[in-house]
């Protein structure tokens, strides 16, 4: 498993093959201000036509501007790293890229199955991806129901870039794991990342926006960015009235609009409740890694911050 290359690589400090975490990902990135008397007016909204089919988060991914976005972006994260450096040990018989976007992963997993298959919801992210691969099978597809596959059809599945908070609230979650399990061969992977709840109160806390401001290297820089921390924590409070209990439980949906310009709902979820939900599904052998690549501990998944996280496990 992960453990084994975290033990003798992503555990040591400044060994050269960990990468850098996307651009703006998990920064500040208010960059398009948006005022709370907008998100207060209606901050669930639909904010342009979609396709009835999907969700406004969902149809969000139809947009040509976050297309051109996915499809600038290559870099791995540090635990994906890690989980290519071990597919390389042990290359996968059938792997299915659910959330391929516009092919971030596949020109690292691809050539490390027998058989590829990405996915996504968004057609405009697969015609990127046959562009760019045109060799490379891909499919339009919603992993809520992937009755096109068969069961244990894979031996490895990931489902990156937080693409399992886009789906829906407990229900299409549960519903989309299911999915996934089914599709996922007995002792087969899966390679997953989920937003963090633990790390939502940040939000939540002018003391520590203003800390964030405080710190900033360019002293000329304090100004915008406390006003723009103040920003941000208002407007999580407005966004989210209910946050409180979405904590209290572990997980649940929640509006921001961290992308600077459309206002959306995602699923964080506290890593504890992640780990017995995936026990309950058929899950074993579950590890946690944090956005730098490190191992959590399991004392300590009620506290780790980070925006999100990563898990690795076996279906059984």
């Amino acid at each position: 498993m992960l453990a084994v290359i975290c033990s003798v690589t992503l555990c040591a400090v400044g060994e050269p093959h960990k990468l850098s975490a996307l651009h703006g990902v998990g920064r500040d990135r208010d960059r398009f201000h948006t005022t709370v008397r907008r998100l207060t007016r209606d901050p669930l909204r639909d904010q342009g036509p979609r396709s009835a089919a999907l969700r406004p988060e969902m149809g969000r991914y139809l947009d040509r501007d976050i297309v051109d976005w996915y499809r600038a972006h290559t870099t791995l994260f540090p635990s994906e790293h890690a989980f290519l450096a071990d597919l390389e040990r042990r290359p996968a018989r059938r792997l299915l890229d659910a959330g391929v976007g516009a092919g971030r992963t596949t020109e690292y997993f691809a050539g490390l199955a027998d058989e590829y298959v990405g996915l996504d919801f968004s057609p405009a992210m697969v015609d990127v991806c046959r562009t760019r691969f045109p060799d490379v099978r891909f499919e339009v597809g919603d992993v809520r129901d992937l009755s096109h596959f068969s069961d244990d059809e894979f031996d490895v599945v990931l489902f990156s870039f937080n693409g399992i908070d886009s789906v829906g609230g407990d229900s299409a979650r549960q519903r989309a794991f299911g999915e996934l399990r089914r599709v996922c061969a007995s002792g087969g992977r899966l390679f997953f990342s989920s937003k963090n709840l633990n790390q939502l109160p940040d939000d939540r806390r002018l003391s520590v926006q203003i800390r964030r401001a405080l710190a900033a290297d360019d002293a000329a820089a304090v100004p915008l960015r406390v006003a723009r921390g103040a920003g941000r924590f208002a407007r999580a409070r407005a966004l989210n009235p209910s946050a409180r209990r979405i904590m209290s439980r572990g997980g649940g949906l929640v509006a921001d609009d961290r992308d600077g310009r459309q206002i959306l709902r995602h699923y964080y979820v506290r890593p504890d409740v992640q780990v017995s939900q995936l026990q309950a599904l058929g899950f074993s052998e579950i590890e946690v890694y944090g956005m730098d690549g490190e191992r959590v501990a399991s004392d300590q998944l009620t506290r780790v911050r980070g925006w999100w996280l990563h898990y690795l496990c076996r279906s059984t």
